[in-house]
């Protein structure tokens, strides 16, 4: 039985350590989507401001007439 079990022993390199994620990689997920997040927000406060801006400027009479 020995011998028959024998044949199927793996290295423990074989399979990626740890199984489940340490503190470093949560860390580093955290920070990945608190970052991409403050990038979104900074992107759509730029839109809100350009669009005000837009809504401030007074009308120009046409130049073509």
């Amino acid at each position: 039985m020995s011998d028959f079990l024998g044949a199927f022993q793996v290295s423990a390199f074989a399979f990626p350590f740890p199984a489940a994620p340490t503190l470093s990689v949560l860390f580093l997920l955290l920070d990945h989507f608190v970052l991409r997040r403050t990038e979104i927000r900074a992107q759509q406060s730029e839109v809100q401001d350009q669009d005000q801006q837009v809504k401030e400027e007074p009308a120009r009479p046409d130049t073509f007439t």
